[in-house]
C-alpha cells in the first residue's frame, strides 16, 4: 500500500474580526498542502538545497528555511540578494514546484462571513480548516488505496497540541462538525498516527507549503489573477465524482 505525506502550512490567522469582537486584521485563515509520496520528498529535499546554494554560495550567509515573504519583502538573509536574483530564486521555486508535480490542497477560511453565519456557533477557524482538509486528504487517500501521515509547523505548540488530539480521536470517532456543517462526518483510518509537528526549516514539505499558502492568499485576499498561484493552479485537487475542489472556500 502506498504512502502519502501531507505537508500543511498557514497563513493569515485564526482571530476573529473587530466586527465579531476580536482584534484580527486578517479576514482570511489560509492552510496550504502539499502531498508528497516518500521518492517526491526525497527529491524535494535534494533539489531545495541545491537552489539555496545556488543563491547562498557561504553557510554564513545561508538560510535556515525558504519562507517565500521573505525572499518577496527582502528580509533576513533575502535582503542580500538583489531584485533580479529574488526574481529568479521564485522562479527557480515555482520550476521545482512544477517539476515535482505534488498534489497541492487549500482551505480558506472565510472568517467574517462565517461568524455572520453562524454566529456564537462558529467552529474556531484553526479547527475548522485543519478538519475539513483532514477529511479531504482521508478521502484522496481512500480513492488512491493509500495511507497517509500529516506534517505541520511545530510554531504554535498549544494549538498543535489540540490538533493532533483531534486527528487521534476522529481515527475512531469521526470528524463531524456539529453546528457549523455536518459535511465531515467520517472516521479517519487511513490516517497514521496523529499530527505529526515539527520545525519548518527541518522539514522541506512545509517550505513547499508555505510557498502554496502564500499564493492562495494573495489570489483570495487581494481578489487578483496572481502569476505564482495560476502557474501552480493545475496541481490542485481535482476529484471525480466530489464537489469540493482545490482551494475550498468556507462558507461557501
Amino acid at each position: 500500500m502506498d504512502t502519502k505525506l501531507l505537508y500543511l502550512d498557514e497563513s493569515g490567522d485564526s482571530g476573529w474580526l473587530p466586527d465579531h469582537g476580536g482584534n484580527s486584521t486578517e479576514p482570511y485563515l489560509i492552510y496550504g498542502g502539499v502531498v508528497l509520496s516518500p521518492a517526491q520528498n526525497h527529491l524535494l529535499k535534494q533539489e531545495l538545497h541545491d537552489i539555496i546554494n545556488k543563491y547562498f554560495s557561504s553557510p554564513m550567509d545561508r538560510p535556515e528555511e525558504i519562507h517565500y515573504a521573505d525572499i518577496c519583502h527582502h528580509n533576513g538573509p533575502y535582503s542580500q540578494l538583489s531584485n533580479e536574483e529574488s526574481s529568479d530564486l521564485r522562479d527557480d521555486l515555482f520550476e521545482l514546484i512544477l517539476d515535482i508535480e505534488p498534489m497541492l490542497m487549500g482551505m480558506v477560511i472565510d472568517k467574517y462571513e462565517l461568524k455572520e453565519e453562524y454566529g456564537a456557533y462558529a467552529n474556531p477557524p484553526k479547527r475548522l480548516a485543519f478538519r475539513a482538509i483532514a477529511d479531504r486528504f482521508h478521502k484522496q487517500l481512500q480513492s488512491d488505496d493509500a495511507v497517509g501521515m500529516i506534517t505541520m509547523d511545530a510554531s504554535e505548540r498549544s494549538i498543535d497540541a489540540r490538533l493532533r488530539e483531534l486527528i487521534y480521536q476522529a481515527q475512531d470517532s469521526g470528524i463531524k462538525l456539529d453546528g457549523a456543517s455536518s459535511k465531515y462526518d467520517s472516521t479517519l483510518p487511513r490516517i497514521m498516527d496523529t499530527v505529526t509537528v515539527t520545525p519548518s526549516e527541518m522539514s522541506p514539505g512545509i517550505q513547499l507549503a508555505d510557498i502554496v499558502a502564500y499564493q492562495i492568499r494573495h489570489q483570495y485576499r487581494y481578489d487578483n489573477d496572481s502569476h505564482g498561484f495560476q502557474a501552480i493552479e493545475h496541481l490542485f485537487r481535482d476529484p471525480d465524482g466530489y464537489s469540493l475542489t482545490e482551494p475550498a472556500i468556507f462558507p461557501d
